[in-house]
Parts: structure tokens; sequence; C-alpha cells
């Protein structure tokens, strides 16, 4: 069951080096990505946190928290969940590196949790050919794709599980790869093939096309 409220954080304190400044305040139409993920979060989510680097200040909609992120993924999530109540019952967590997720998306991952895992996230199947390399990128043999899949934001924990493996670790690229090595359960459901990952201008360029055929509405 999930009683008790629910907690969303979008984590934008990333310094945008992949990308060539910060991604994470680019416009897609009217808004930033940051903003379009706060406004996917908010019809499911109870109370809303924003991580943002320490150099920028927040102008964007209200929200129940602003803080400062840390120099990594994990120590970022750490610092957004360190003001959500103690009776929060789920933690979503949500990157403007998808900033074209729905709010049906996020609802069905919170949703998923009621399955009785202790973690949910959307995945997408992978379509091309993979193969593993060695040190100097020579192809060392083929991966089944049927067997791995592309992880999708947001991301769904019980609020109780996702602060224990943040208590005892922060290494690592990912807030969920913590998880998961505690142990816990993570479930799947069915991404949105028009949730891209924007890493790149040109996959900014690619989701400004796509924004404007997406209902994001509820």
């Amino acid at each position: 069951m999930i009683e008790g409220p629910v907690w969303g954080i979008v984590y934008a304190a990333g310094s945008g080096r992949r990308f060539g400044g910060f991604k994470q305040f680019e416009q897609i139409g009217e808004y930033r990505l940051v903003d379009r993920c706060l406004a996917a979060l908010a019809p499911v989510c109870d109370h809303l946190v924003v991580v943002l680097p320490a150099s920028v200040e927040w102008t964007g909609a209200a929200v129940t928290a602003v803080v400062i992120g840390g120099a990594t993924n994990p120590e970022s999530v750490r610092a957004g969940v360190a003001p959500v109540a103690d009776d929060a019952s789920v933690i979503v967590l949500h990157s403007p590196s998808h900033p074209l997720a729905s709010t049906a998306l996020v609802r069905r991952v919170v949703e998923h949790l009621r399955t009785g895992v202790d973690g949910a996230c959307s995945v997408a199947p992978l379509h091309d050919a993979l193969r593993r390399l060695d040190d100097q990128g020579n192809i060392v043999d083929a991966l089944q794709k049927e067997q791995v899949v592309s992880v999708q934001m947001p991301l769904a924990f019980r609020a109780d599980v996702l602060r224990d493996a943040l208590a005892f670790d922060t290494s690592g690229s990912d807030a969920q790869t913590i998880v998961e090595r505690r142990g816990a359960r993570i479930g799947t459901i069915d991404g949105e093939s028009t949730n891209i990952h924007v890493t790149t201008r040109v996959e900014l360029e690619m989701a400004r096309h796509l924004a404007p055929m997406l209902d994001t509405t509820d």
C-alpha cells in the first residue's frame, strides 16, 4: 500500500559537461527543461524539491524546497532527499535529461509500487544490435538485446528504501544503482518512446521537434 505523502525531486544540479553548458535551463517552447519536469510531477506529488547548482538562483514555479546539489548525481539526490518530511511514503526522482516524460508515466511508475516492489522505473527496448568491446575498441562478442533495456526517468522509490541506501552509500553513477546494491527489488513498466534522453544539442533539437506533438497534460 502507498500511504502518506508523495514527494518529487528534480535534480538539476549538473554542470552540463557533455552538453557544453547548463542543459537543464535550455528552452523547449516556452518552458525550460527543469520546468517541464516539475510540471510532469506536480499532479502526482504532494511536495516538490528542486536541486540546483550553487551558482543558480531558482526562478521557476513555487516548490516546497530548493537545495544546492553536490558534485555527483548521488550526492545531489541525497541533498534533494534531505528536506523530505519523515512521513513521506514515496520519493520520485526526475531529471531534466528526460524533459518529455508525461504525467501519465509519472503516475504509472508510482502506482507500480503497489505491487510490493521497493522501487520502479520505466524501460524501453533496444532495437539496435549490441556488441561487447575490449579495451582497444574491438568487438568481443554479441549481447542478446532481448535481455537489455534502456532505463528512463522518472524513478519512484519507497521513501525509507531510498533514505536507507543513501545513508550508507553515495558512490557510483546514479541513485538507482546504489539502491539496487542494497538489495532492493526494482520493478519495471513500459516506458514512452518519446521520452528521449537529452545529452547533446542534437537530442535537444529532437526534443524540441517532438514536444508540440505530445499531449503532456493528464
